[in-house]
């Protein structure tokens, strides 16, 4: 009888520990879900160059400032409105938000279907190696700088490298935890490869993303609407 009693009061105190465990894990999970985001401001583009127009008067700019110059330069030519800081004025312009800028208005047109001006190309030129180091050699963005440029073949042989390694990264996917279906990074590829593409090519294109959108209705924890 001791024993069974021992036993139940074992029993009792790990499933109150367990509980405990999980309201503390829920309180965690629960603060990092509503911990505040920090406060950014959305600085003009053109007080941006203004800032570095003016900084170039006193000193020379240092090699990071004339990657955020010469990108921000790329950025208004683009006509993007603002670029995100963390301070108030353009002292603190970080590099990453001016390419997050570039990259913002270059997905205003999904299907890649605005031609820059020969003016707006001749104004980016000179910047093209920044933009190629900064965003890098095999991303979405440079990929639409090298079709705006001409270089039509070498965009398209980058979005089908693309479109490859995002379709294989979902179907590698057991199960999914959030509420965004993880198809947003292939879609994105998959609108600006199509207009690029043979007929044969886009009935092979739209064969795999069925196959995905089947793979990601059928994931583990809930249905995702594709």
């Amino acid at each position: 009888m001791r024993c069974l009693l021992f036993v139940a009061l074992v029993v009792c105190g790990n499933a109150y520990a367990k509980m405990a465990q999980n309201e503390t894990a829920g309180v965690s999970a629960s603060r990092v879900a509503f911990a505040p985001q920090p406060i950014t401001y959305q600085i003009p583009v053109n007080d941006v160059l203004t800032h570095f127009q003016e900084l170039k008067k006193t000193r020379t700019l240092s090699d990071q400032e004339t990657m955020i110059h010469h990108l921000t330069m790329v950025a208004a030519t683009l006509k993007a409105e603002a670029i995100t800081s963390v301070t108030k004025d353009a002292t603190n312009i970080q590099l990453v938000r001016v390419n997050e800028a570039i990259t913002k208005k270059i997905k205003e047109h999904p299907k890649w279907d605005l031609s820059l001006s020969a003016d707006d190309l001749k104004a980016i030129t000179p910047h093209l190696e920044i933009v190629k180091n900064t965003m890098g050699e095999k991303s979405y963005s440079w990929a639409w700088f090298l079709k705006q440029t001409g270089k039509t073949a070498e965009a398209k042989q980058l979005l089908v490298a693309l479109f490859e390694e995002r379709s294989a990264a979902v179907l590698k996917m057991g199960g999914t935890y959030n509420r965004q279906s993880p198809m947003g990074p292939v879609v994105e590829v998959h609108e600006a490869l199509l207009p690029l593409s043979t007929d044969s090519e886009k009935t092979k294109i739209e064969k795999k993303m069925q196959d995905l959108k089947v793979h990601v209705s059928n994931l583990k924890d809930y249905t995702i609407m594709t």
